[in-house]
């Protein structure tokens, strides 16, 4: 129990309540703290109650609040004991406190916060170190008096003449791999600053240092770091175990305080854990060098394998060209013998019923025949010398047939056609074909239209028919081995100039689905002669 300025008397239960008697009215505050706490002391100055508890630390709250509001005083350092037995303050406005370890002095500020705590043990003077129960009072020159289990203990205020000492941190002991190094002393080598070479599986490493303080040996507190990050918390373990270091240098740096919290100058060992072979630029660079050498052999060896191959398949192709070459010359050389045939009795009919008709005839045949063997020595010949062999082949088709029929050979295009360069005989067999087994044998006049149109890439070519259609004169004819062999010829002579589907064929219909006749389109790369 204890009084105030202003004549309440309060009083604290083990059970954390507290509350005060006025003018023979008690008011009872309850538990203030909100925890199941003995409340040990209590004492005022400033207008404001503070509070000792058992085993919490001291709490404070201002009596000029109309609802006390309790906050635990804290602050940089903390006590050395939170069992707080007696409570005072000096007449240096420094508040004293009791504890089962002995009495500690807290300069508190204005907003009771700690700013300092200085300790008094048995090392000190205290002899008595645990207090007794609110045992403890001040009297009027200002000295304190402790009651303590092992007696009174006096304090007299006044200056004191001990100084600090610097604390000092050595290494004591490194283990390495969990293996004690004997082979050096550490703090020595630190002191020198050496460099310790280890081998790539001494990753695992535990250092060990001290700091010697005979009046406060259980005070002292110690930091690390290793390389340049930041500094661990302070705390009393005064060993450190690293396990995993990376590959390279390293540097484990340690440093201590004392109760005063004076620190000691760090001191640093360094060490340096060497690569294993396989992570060594040089052994990196031989292997990379290996590599790209034996990538390069493979490399050069299927290189050549492919050259090897692909100059097979060229001498192939060049055969197959060439058999190509030859067979559509000869192609190109021989003309249908029907065909031939038929010119020839056609022409010795005419001698005696149409002699002049027969001129004419022997004349465009005469100029088929010389066209056909002139054109069939060139890989190219002009789109114009093509359209003239198409209407001297035509015209004779036309005199030898036994019904009439119309033709045009047309061309749309900015080139003169004298420029633009074709395989010769490429158009024929398909004019044939759309003669014989379309036009003759269809049911209506003839028509037979050749046209030809370029773009910036192809030269396309159209031939157009009305007769019965592909695809029903398929059925009804009888393939000759002439004819079945140029359309091939020429087919594949397409595919190998245009690529695959070069080649189209469809029938024309009319709206109520019957055919109108047969549509034969291509397109070959434009060449021209400049």
């Amino acid at each position: 129990m204890a009084s105030d300025k202003k004549g309440k008397i309060w009083y604290a239960t083990e059970n954390g309540s507290i509350g005060f008697i006025k003018k023979n009215k008690v008011t009872h505050l309850s538990n203030v703290l909100n925890q199941k706490i003995a409340i040990n002391c209590f004492l005022f100055k400033n207008n404001n109650i503070y509070l000792g508890t058992a085993g919490q630390g001291i709490w404070w709250a201002s009596l000029e609040e109309e609802k006390l509001s309790f906050k635990k005083i804290k602050g940089e350092k903390n006590l050395y004991s939170n069992n707080i037995y007696q409570m005072i303050f000096d007449n240096e406005d420094n508040l004293w406190v009791g504890t089962e370890r002995g009495v500690d002095r807290i300069e508190i500020n204005l907003i009771n916060q700690i700013t300092d705590v200085f300790h008094f043990g048995r090392n000190d003077g205290f002899l008595g170190i645990e207090t007794c129960l609110n045992a403890i009072s001040k009297d009027i020159e200002g000295n304190l008096w402790f009651g303590a289990i092992y007696g009174l203990t006096k304090y007299e205020p006044g200056e004191t003449d001990k100084t600090s000492v610097k604390p000092e941190i050595h290494f004591e002991n490194i283990e390495i791999a969990y293996q004690t190094l004997d082979s050096i002393n550490p703090d020595v080598w630190a002191k020198n600053n050496n460099v310790l070479q280890l081998t790539p599986e001494q990753t695992e490493l535990s250092f060990n240092y001290k700091t010697i303080d005979l009046d406060h040996p259980n005070d002292i507190e110690y930091r690390y770091k290793l390389n340049n990050t930041a500094w661990s918390p302070w705390s009393s373990e005064k060993k450190q175990n690293l396990a995993g270091l990376a590959y390279g240098a390293h540097s484990f740096s340690a440093q201590s305080r004392n109760y005063r919290w004076e620190e000691s100058e760090p001191i640093t060992f360094k060490i340096f854990i060497d690569s294993p072979i396989y992570k060594k630029l040089w052994f990196q660079l031989a292997t990379l060098g290996i590599i790209l050498l034996i990538l390069t052999i493979i490399t050069l060896l299927y290189i050549r394998k492919v050259k090897l191959k692909n100059k097979e398949e060229r001498e192939k192709l060049q055969m197959q060209n060439h058999l190509l070459s030859l067979e559509q010359k000869a192609l190109r050389l021989q003309m249908n013998p029907h065909f031939i045939f038929n010119v020839l009795n056609g022409i010795k009919a005419m001698g005696t019923s149409n002699p002049s008709k027969m001129n004419s005839t022997i004349n465009t045949f005469a100029t088929l025949l010389r066209e056909t063997l002139y054109n069939s020595r060139k890989d190219n010949i002009t789109l114009d010398q093509e359209m003239k062999t198409l209407k001297h082949y035509i015209e004779v088709e036309k005199l030898m047939a036994n019904k009439p029929f119309e033709y045009t050979i047309s061309i749309d295009s900015e080139f003169d056609p004298e420029e633009v360069l074709i395989p010769p005989m490429l158009i024929q067999p398909f004019v044939e074909n759309a003669i014989r087994h379309g036009i003759l044998k269809g049911n209506r006049d003839g028509k037979l239209k050749v046209f030809f149109d370029t773009n910036e890439e192809f030269l396309h070519c159209k031939i157009l028919d009305n007769g019965m259609g592909i695809f029903q004169s398929q059925k009804t004819k009888t393939k000759t081995d002439h004819q079945s062999m140029a359309l091939t010829v020429t087919r594949e002579r397409l595919e190998s100039i245009s690529g695959k589907d070069a080649l189209q064929i469809k029938e024309i219909l009319n709206e109520d689905s019957s055919v109108e006749g047969t549509e034969i389109s291509f397109k070959i790369p434009l060449l021209t002669d400049y």
